[in-house]
């Protein structure tokens, strides 16, 4: 049994496992019986020689980890509360779209297109008004969310993996996060309202 290629297939098929033990969430003993308890092998001190061999062998990507926590400490966060997520159908015209937004001037207000459905990020306030306005359009609506925009250096551009650690921390903490979009150096992130002490406890970097 090749116990080093079980390990790096392993942990290459689950980034969010590669982030985790950089970071020391998780250490090598914790990832060599989660590898012995995935492939049914009873070969612990071997997959945990293994897992050792993976990182020294890719000790540059601890280098890019390194450059990555520094552009989130030096992140700045703002929070909006009772954010709320609506989903429409993409046959409403773009008009009408343009038009709330207009009339919500710089309020908090983002609009994503899809293939087939739009997504609105707003604030609870506007729910009454958009449900006159929109009517059947409306294809769901979420409320008692948390909008968290991280606002990073321009480093973040050319840095790989910077979105991904974001949402490997947030997934690996049982954290889902609802709706996500990004422009340049600002990624806003939707989740839960009773997921905020959680994240706001992982994103302190």
């Amino acid at each position: 049994m090749n116990y080093s290629k079980v390990a790096e297939e392993y942990i290459s098929k689950n980034p969010s496992i590669k982030d985790s033990v950089t970071l020391g969430i998780v250490n090598y003993s914790k990832l060599a019986r989660l590898i012995g308890k995935e492939y049914n092998l009873d070969a612990f001190e071997a997959i945990l020689i293994a897992c050792r061999r993976y990182f020294d062998k890719h000790s540059k990507d601890d280098l890019r980890q390194t450059k990555i926590l520094k552009i989130l400490k030096n992140s700045k966060l703002e929070i909006k509360n009772k954010i709320m997520v609506i989903v429409l159908s993409s046959s409403i015209s773009k008009d009408s779209l343009f038009d709330i937004q207009k009339k919500a001037k710089n309020e908090n207000m983002h609009i994503i297109w899809g293939s087939d459905t739009i997504t609105l990020i707003t604030s609870e306030t506007y729910e009454k008004s958009l449900k006159k306005v929109l009517g059947k359009k409306v294809i769901s609506i979420s409320k008692d969310l948390i909008q968290i925009l991280i606002k990073s250096p321009e480093e973040i551009e050319d840095t790989p993996g910077v979105l991904g650690t974001i949402f490997s921390l947030l997934s690996s903490n049982d954290i889902n996060v609802v709706e996500s979009m990004s422009c340049w150096t600002d990624t806003l992130y939707v989740i839960a309202e009773k997921d905020l002490t959680k994240t706001m406890e992982i994103l302190k970097f």
